[in-house]
């Protein structure tokens, strides 16, 4: 079984996270690798064709995969120099889809991503404040 305990700071209790489980997270600010676009969401994992190219369409990633030179091959910049800011946050979140964590972490403003995840795994999530 997977936990994740969540424990407010207080003076007496300091903050505790307990998991039990790997993790997937997805940082408001994404942060981009100068690495192949392919490499960004396989992160050094096994690349898996089938989980890949879900991941792709899950986060709407082939439209701007077909538009860069090189496709999925194509280098990306440094801090992501070459990419909009949607681009960076969905090759975030198909980082962290594809890694296939027991546990998500979001940004508080990335809460509304979660529906890709329900969608990709029919499953549902839970959201902590």
């Amino acid at each position: 079984m997977n936990n994740l305990i969540v424990t407010e700071e207080k003076e007496d209790n300091p903050t505790k996270l307990v998991i039990n489980g790997s993790v997937g997270y997805v940082a408001q600010i994404p942060w981009i690798q100068n690495a192949t676009f392919k490499d960004n969401i396989l992160f050094y994992k096994e690349f898996k064709p089938e989980l890949y190219y879900k991941t792709l369409e899950i986060c709407e990633l082939n439209v701007d995969i077909e538009n860069l030179k090189g496709g999925d091959l194509a280098e990306i910049g440094e801090k992501g120099i070459n990419l909009s800011g949607g681009q960076k946050t969905r090759v975030s979140l198909a980082r962290a889809i594809y890694s296939e964590s027991d546990i998500y972490l979001f940004d508080d403003a990335l809460v509304r991503w979660i529906h890709m995840l329900e969608i990709m795994y029919s499953t549902t999530a839970s959201v902590i404040t």
